[in-house]
């Protein structure tokens, strides 16, 4: 499992973790540069240029800000309560949720 926080925090060992899964081989270079490729702001400007088709219709951007944790404010409290109902073992196994299963700050 790779979380958006992971990445964020410790790019290097994250990717390297992915490689490692993957069999890729050892490589520090390709690593730092999948690092740079896949930056947010990097994503966010390819965006900008041409269509990004994961994009869901409806909404202006996928790439909206890159910030851990913005769901939190984001959401109104019923969104979070029904996500959390439906996915709190999940949330709680990833570290999402503290130990009375309410939206850890991270």
């Amino acid at each position: 499992v790779i979380r958006y926080e992971d990445m964020k925090v410790t790019p290097m060992q994250t990717f390297a973790r992915a490689a490692y899964f993957l069999k890729l081989p050892e490589d520090q270079i390709r690593t730092e540069k999948a690092i740079r490729f896949s930056g947010f702001e990097t994503l966010k400007a390819q965006e900008s240029e041409k269509q990004f088709r994961e994009k869901p219709k409806g909404i202006e951007r996928f790439f909206r800000k890159g910030i851990a944790g913005e769901w939190r404010k984001r959401l109104m409290p019923a969104q979070i309560d029904r996500i959390v109902g439906r996915h709190a073992d999940v949330m709680r196994r990833f570290g999402y949720l503290d130990d009375a299963g309410k939206p850890r700050v991270m």
